[in-house]
Parts: C-alpha cells; structure tokens; sequence
C-alpha cells in the first residue's frame, strides 16, 4: 500500500514538473498498454515520460549554467 502511494505521489510531482515547464501531454496506446507521452516544448518531439525528465534536467541545467 505505501509502495503505490508512493509512486502516485512521485507521479503526480513529475506531472507538475513538466506541465510547469510548458510540456503537453498525450494519451497513446502502446504494446496494447495505455501510455503517456510528453511534448517537448522546444523541439516539439513527443517522448515518455522518463526521457521528458531527463530533458527537462538537461534544459534546467542548460539555464543554470548561463547565468
């Protein structure tokens, strides 16, 4: 039970994450799975979410190391 709470709530952060940084979502089936891919706000690409997150480091990270 603590184990899924935990991971709603780790998911429900990533959500916040990228949709405060302007990525879209979209419903997709996959492997007959239901999924969700993010649009990358700059290159318009859509990726899992796994590979959102890294972007999206790369891109805070990106704007971190300028200033």
């Amino acid at each position: 039970m603590i184990d899924s709470t935990k991971q709603f709530l780790n998911h429900c952060v990533r959500v916040c994450l990228l949709r405060g940084y302007g990525w879209k979502p979209k419903k997709t089936i996959s492997f007959g799975e239901p999924t969700v891919l993010w649009r990358d706000p700059f290159s318009y690409v859509w990726v899992s979410e796994k590979a959102a997150l890294k972007l999206l480091t790369t891109h805070a990270m990106d704007e971190f190391n300028r200033r």
